[in-house]
């Protein structure tokens, strides 16, 4: 198979690229660093995750007490702010993000009981886009489709579900 008439072994996995929203690299790109682990699809979706293991001290709010943990900046930065995932090991604990935007979030860790130096494993994982594509232009992290630019919505060669014409 011709490298320019489709996919294959040769450029299933490298670096992930596109021109004026049409890939032109490899299918999936992976990669590590300190902040963790992404991976990169050709048609602009990145997940990225990241898993600590915390000593957390949950001081009371009300009935809940919460821990505000450090600022988790992803491995990879995204085209806008993602869908950050939290989840904390151990019961009556659960988890959620504040201040997500296309570079960072700061993980929140809940809990039904008090928390004194609890051990607790904490993954992250947050998906959205690394490219701004018309579908990312549709995902509720950049705004969702109330707010896509008019003229994507009646552009003939655009349809939700359906390939150009």
């Amino acid at each position: 198979m011709r490298a320019d008439h489709g996919y294959g072994p040769g450029n299933l996995l490298g670096t992930v690229s596109q021109s004026s929203g049409a890939p032109t690299g490899a299918v999936i790109e992976t990669g590590t660093n300190t902040n963790g682990r992404y991976t990169r699809f050709a048609d602009g979706t990145q997940i990225c995750t990241f898993e600590t293991f915390e000593s957390v001290t949950a001081s009371a709010s009300g009935n809940v007490r919460q821990a505000v943990l450090a600022d988790w900046s992803f491995p990879q930065d995204f085209v806008g702010a993602p869908t950050v995932i939290v989840n904390v090991d151990g019961t009556d604990t659960w988890g959620a993000s504040s201040g997500v935007t296309a570079t960072e979030a700061t993980p929140v860790v809940f809990a039904s009981v008090v928390l004194t130096n609890s051990n607790r494993t904490i993954r992250m994982t947050a998906i959205g886009s690394w490219i701004l594509t018309r579908r990312a232009m549709l995902s509720p992290g950049l705004g969702g489709a109330s707010r896509v630019r008019r003229d994507l919505l009646t552009d003939k060669s655009f349809k939700i579900g359906h390939a150009a014409s």
